[in-house]
């Protein structure tokens, strides 16, 4: 019983790490510069020009952010998405 139960926790330990190393392969933080503010849509822009845009509120035009992006799993930034603001 001690067995199986040490195997479960290996294996929950297993599991957590690859689900954290896929986090991390697949989220990166960015630094954005607020370009527009229209009621609550809030439009950013990276240094390569690049424009995203949220719902929030809380920014004013001109304002540097940073937001967590999320890529898809795939190497290409076009389809990259904004999940989160800092």
């Amino acid at each position: 019983m001690k067995n199986l139960i040490a195997g479960v926790l290996v294996l929950c330990v297993i599991i957590g790490m690859m689900l954290m190393c896929d986090y991390i392969e697949n989220h990166y933080t960015l630094e954005v510069v607020v370009t527009d503010v229209d009621s609550d849509v809030v439009t950013v822009e990276t240094q390569t020009g690049r424009q995203y845009q949220y719902n929030g509120n809380g920014v004013e035009k001109g304002e540097h952010i940073t937001v967590v992006m999320y890529t898809n799993h795939t190497d290409s930034r076009t389809d990259d998405q904004l999940i989160d603001v800092k």
